[in-house]
């Protein structure tokens, strides 16, 4: 069995949370932005669970444990859509990207949505984080009984 799929699991996941974190800051960015064409659209990540590849060589005691193997998943990040939500309608006539009636459409982005979608992320990176940290203390440690 390959010995570094936490690892993987981690990573991948410490992806796809810096994928979100990256999208989340270009929503703030991008907060108040409009144009000829309309508002800045707020876009969200899509995350979606794949299967762990395996990578087994093929010895007996692996193969046994394929089964089990083929049940663990992963995290992907592939897709970042664009949020539907309308836009945000202010009257303001003298804007240069007014309509006709006078409104000009802003994002519809909350800053504290933003927040606490980032803090989620923050968080889930960390988890991630540690759990990669104690699989590398777990793996040197099975190192170190091996050498005795």
């Amino acid at each position: 069995m390959d010995d570094f799929v936490a690892l993987d699991i981690s990573a991948a996941g410490m992806r796809a949370q810096r994928t979100r974190l990256q999208v989340i800051a270009e929503n703030l960015a991008n907060q108040q932005t409009v144009g000829p064409n309309g508002p800045y659209r707020r876009k969200e990540v899509v995350l979606q669970a794949v299967p762990v590849e395996s990578t087994a060589a093929g010895a007996t005691f692996e193969q046994s444990l394929a089964d089990a193997k083929a049940a663990l998943q992963t995290v992907a990040a592939p897709t970042v859509v664009e949020d539907p939500a309308e836009p945000i309608r202010q009257y303001q006539p003298g804007h240069p990207f007014a309509d006709a009636q006078g409104y000009v459409a802003y994002p519809n982005i909350s800053t504290f949505r933003e927040m606490t979608d980032m803090i989620e992320a923050s968080r889930s990176y960390e988890a991630n984080l540690a759990a990669a940290k104690t699989t590398q203390d777990l793996l040197a440690s099975a190192l170190e009984l091996i050498r005795r």
